[in-house]
């Protein structure tokens, strides 16, 4: 099974280094030849069944998927070396995709699965400039803003990570670009 064997970070982590390295080379080729068409395949299926009760969990699969490749490995630091996702952040960070993924944050049976896409979205690492341009881009504070959470603890926990995971980045960018600044107060 691809994802077990591949794209799972923990899954491939505990493998010897002979799988380990036949499933990188797995990904870059994923990566060149078929990772564009693999997100949108995924942006067709939620967009075709956005609306259908029938196929929430479909969506819903979706969602996890899309925040799995895109974003960090849930897993502590200490416990994973493996922590950078392995696709294209544009792929997922355009203004078709996330205008899907902010819609589901209104769905009930989908918001939470949305609000944990984007956290992974937040989390994926990358330049301080570029995570800067990214989180400008997603304007995840008049998103939440706009958000009631009051009935769903689970989705309010959802997007208490969320904003805690732009916080916690913020704050990395702002010691990475601005140390002497912080240390001097």
């Amino acid at each position: 099974m691809i994802d077990e064997d591949v794209a799972d970070a923990l899954y491939t982590s505990t493998k010897k280094t002979g799988d380990q390295r036949i499933n990188t080379e797995i990904k870059d080729q994923i990566r060149v030849y078929d990772v564009r068409k693999v997100s949108r395949f995924l942006f067709d299926i939620m967009t075709s069944f956005q609306n259908d009760s029938e196929h929430e969990e479909l969506v819903r699969q979706c969602l996890v998927v899309i925040g799995q490749w895109v974003g960090k490995c849930p897993c502590p630091a200490s416990l994973c070396s493996l922590r950078v996702a392995w696709i294209d952040i544009t792929l997922i960070v355009n203004d078709e995709y996330m205008t899907l993924i902010y819609r589901f944050l209104g769905h009930p049976a989908l918001r939470t699965a949305a609000s944990e896409t984007l956290a992974n979205i937040v989390s994926k690492k990358m330049s301080s400039s570029d995570k800067l341009e990214m989180i400008t881009f997603l304007n995840l504070t008049q998103v939440v803003n706009s958000l009631d959470a009051d009935e769903d603890v689970e989705f309010a926990e959802a997007m208490a990570r969320l904003v805690n995971v732009q916080g916690l980045e913020l704050t990395r960018i702002l010691l990475e670009v601005s140390p002497a600044i912080i240390m001097y107060r």
